[in-house]
């Protein structure tokens, strides 16, 4: 690493598992989970915290030791552990970033901005641009989706093939087409050097040059101690606490766009308002129960 010109970290979910955000292929997976019929349990992205390996990449490259970090994650924890955005490309997307679809003006939020998204696949999130007045979308990509920012297939391969060590944790290197951009580097002259650092197997196991089956905080320990940088600073502060916060105003459009009446009971749960009619229902069914049980009783 101390020999490389231009490092870049690979990350998938792996690095995130410490933070108790469940990944997709590993033993308790989202995906390894539902081919069991069951569901992974993990914290919400929103309650996670960086782990000791995403406080690890961002002192690295604040050493200048990786140059740039490529990552399918987008629980924003690089962002959080105070890696600089310009020095990160996220994917599939960041769920605290939403992006006007007319100017192209990015809004950080210190929420989940797909908590208000009705369509999935339609991406609005009933908000709109402070710039210009364009819809607002999330970031976020899902499967058989495009990018949604046009910069980052570009600038993925431009530092993919300006790498010549290429550290890839976390991954299973199943997803597509996200697992060939580290390997551009071995098509260098002289070709590049490739590591994988994941618990499970990859297609590419044959293919780097070191293999570690290790879970990524602790070779991120090893490698820093290998490195003599045992003693980082680690950010204490919640960057998200200088991101916009939901309005009164977001809410009151959200309810009108996805009920099609004014918001006019306040209360919330999980920052959405809950409908007039949810509780009138809810009255009704009790009631009914109540005569159902009184019914049968004297029968």
């Amino acid at each position: 690493m101390k020999e490389a010109k231009h490092c870049v970290a690979f990350t998938g979910a792996g690095i995130s598992t410490s933070a108790n955000i469940p990944d997709f292929r590993g033993p308790r997976g989202v995906w390894t989970q539902r081919e069991r019929g069951g569901v992974s349990k993990g914290k919400n992205v929103m309650e996670a915290v960086p782990t000791f390996a995403h406080y690890a990449i961002t002192e690295l490259v604040k050493r200048g030791l990786i140059k740039f970090v490529i990552t399918t994650n987008m629980d924003c924890l690089h962002i959080r552990s105070g890696l600089p955005r310009h020095l990160i490309i996220e994917q599939h997307g960041n769920v605290n970033k939403e992006v006007c679809v007319n100017c192209g003006t990015q809004h950080w939020r210190s929420y989940e901005t797909t908590s208000t998204v009705l369509k999935t696949r339609d991406h609005y999130t009933c908000r709109y641009c402070n710039w210009c007045g364009g819809k607002l979308r999330d970031t976020i990509v899902h499967f058989s989706e495009n990018w949604s920012e046009e910069h980052t297939e570009a600038l993925s391969l431009h530092h993919s093939r300006k790498c010549d060590l290429a550290l890839i944790m976390g991954t299973s290197m199943n997803v597509q087409p996200n697992a060939t951009f580290p390997e551009e580097c071995l098509k260098k002259t002289p070709p590049g050097k490739m590591v994988l650092v994941n618990l499970q197997k990859t297609p590419y196991d044959h293919v780097v040059n070191m293999r570690v089956f290790s879970k990524t905080d602790n070779f991120m320990f090893l490698l820093m101690k290998e490195l003599g940088i045992e003693n980082f600073e680690s950010v204490q502060e919640d960057i998200r606490d200088q991101w916009d916060k939901m309005t009164e105003q977001d809410m009151d459009r959200y309810y009108e766009t996805a009920y099609g009446v004014k918001r006019k009971n306040k209360k919330k749960r999980n920052n959405i308002a809950i409908p007039t009619s949810l509780y009138l229902a809810a009255s009704l069914l009790l009631s009914l129960s109540v005569v159902v049980g009184v019914w049968y009783k004297n029968k």
